[in-house]
C-alpha cells in the first residue's frame, strides 16, 4: 500500500490567526492565501509564526513590530521581519529577518 502525504493547504482561517499574532501583512495584489498556496505550498506558516512569537516575544520589554510582506514578481518572495523598537541597541535590541 502506497501512502502519499498531502501537502498542507493554507486557509483564510490560518491568515486570520497570523493577523491575530499582530503581523502587518503587505504585498502583492493577490490574496496572501492564494500566493502562499501557489508559491509556498506545504509551508505551515501559521505554526512557524506562532513558534517565532513564542521564542522571541519574551526577549524584549519594548514594543515589537511584526511584518509579513510578499511579492509575486520573479522570484516570488516572502519576507518575515520581527524587531523591537530598540533594535539598534547592541545589548537589548531584537531583530529577526
Amino acid at each position: 500500500m502506497s501512502t502519499k502525504e498531502v501537502p498542507h493547504i493554507i486557509t483564510n482561517e490560518e491568515i486570520e490567526r497570523i493577523n491575530a499574532l499582530g503581523f502587518e501583512i503587505t504585498g502583492s495584489t493577490a490574496p496572501l492565501v492564494d500566493f502562499l498556496n501557489e508559491y509556498f505550498a506545504g509551508f505551515h506558516i501559521g505554526e512557524y509564526l506562532a513558534a517565532l512569537e513564542n521564542l522571541l516575544g519574551s526577549l524584549t520589554q519594548v514594543t515589537t513590530t511584526k511584518e509579513l510582506s510578499f511579492h509575486e514578481s520573479p522570484p516570488p518572495m516572502l519576507i518575515i521581519q520581527y524587531y523591537s523598537d530598540d533594535n539598534e541597541d547592541d545589548q537589548l535590541g531584537l531583530a529577526f529577518s
